[in-house]
């Protein structure tokens, strides 16, 4: 993945995203009451007891005072505060300060942390009983609400993502660390920034021994393997072929580990208009390919639209100024592997 590829994920593409947060959609402007909001909307829809705990623990998601982070727009990395003062002034001097709320927090450019209750929701239908003492990574995290829940959960939650925007915010005392539980368990969260597998310091920082890989929105057919022309600055490049990274996920898992790939996708592109690649939100390796790396396919490629709308709704994605078309305009799908 490059920087600027995972920039243009859900920013440009995905209107599963609430109001932006200059302009969040909650009466209160704040983003903590409006995750409250969500997840009383999302119960109902919840089937899992252990992810209407991870809903349900946004109660719980600390309170965060403005800070800022700095960008180098030529280079188009960011840094946080202590970086930025151990640069020389000339340096200093070319840097951007970004101030940053609550709402570029929890939402940051790819809409609410709650939309993982869904695929979180589909693993406990086949199967999956809890997270707790579980080592989860997620590839292309995109925000830390969603990890701080899995780890009030009592879960080893750790995020990788190469927008060093990211990691720059989420670098802060507090914000990554153990994560005591009022049930008395511990959970532990961590992001890190770099390209995975294909980067040997991001792989030796990641390590092994997860017990869930899941990624969201992130490995799509269109980003990863485009069927028609597309902008390169759009795309997504793994930096190894997909047999290598099949098995860089099937090695970081225990025996019987599951990956799960869930995307939510506009309508496609349709021939006679430019191709923009989050259109295509099919998983981009094939069955046989799972089998070769060692996996057993659970679901391929199932379709997930009806339920996909129906959190839509709960969420307001209809609403507001620019609503969504939801029955004609949002699809989603998921494939769920198990290492053997």
């Amino acid at each position: 993945m490059t920087v600027s590829c995972i920039s243009f994920i859900v920013t440009l593409a995905l209107a599963q995203a609430p109001a932006p947060a200059s302009q969040p959609a909650s009466p209160t402007n704040n983003a903590l009451a409006k995750l409250r909001l969500e997840s009383e909307a999302l119960m109902p829809l919840i089937k899992t007891p252990w992810v209407r705990q991870f809903a349900a623990g946004v109660t719980r998601l600390p309170i965060i005072g403005p800070r800022k982070v700095y960008e180098d727009e030529q280079d188009r990395k960011f840094y946080n505060h202590n970086q930025y003062y151990s640069f020389g002034v000339s340096y200093q001097n070319k840097l951007i300060p970004n101030k940053l709320n609550d709402f570029d927090y929890y939402y940051t450019r790819y809409g609410t942390p709650l939309a993982y209750a869904r695929p979180l929701d589909l693993l406990g239908q086949h199967g999956l009983k809890t997270v707790r003492d579980m080592k989860i990574l997620d590839f292309g995290y995109g925000t830390i609400g969603h990890l701080r829940l899995l780890a009030q959960l009592g879960a080893t939650a750790h995020g990788v993502d190469t927008d060093t925007r990211l990691q720059a915010m989420y670098s802060m005392e507090g914000d990554q660390g153990p994560v005591p539980n009022d049930d008395g368990s511990v959970g532990n969260l961590a992001v890190f920034a770099g390209r995975w597998p294909a980067e040997e310091a991001v792989k030796k920082e990641i390590g092994e021994g997860y017990d869930l890989f899941i990624s969201k929105n992130t490995l799509k057919m269109g980003f990863i393997h485009p069927t028609r022309k597309a902008d390169a600055r759009r795309l997504i490049n793994l930096g190894v072929d997909d047999a290598t990274y099949l098995k860089a996920v099937h090695s970081i898992l225990k025996p019987g580990g599951l990956m799960m790939i869930y995307n939510l996708s506009p309508a496609l592109s349709p021939p006679d208009k430019p191709f923009l690649p989050w259109t295509d939100g099919r998983c981009p390796f094939t069955s046989e390919q799972f089998a070769a790396a060692g996996f057993e396919v659970v679901e391929f490629e199932k379709d997930d639209s009806a339920a996909a709308r129906d959190m839509g709704r709960a969420l307001g994605w209809d609403k507001g100024s620019d609503p969504m078309d939801l029955k004609n305009d949002l699809f989603a799908n998921y494939t769920l592997a198990r290492r053997k």
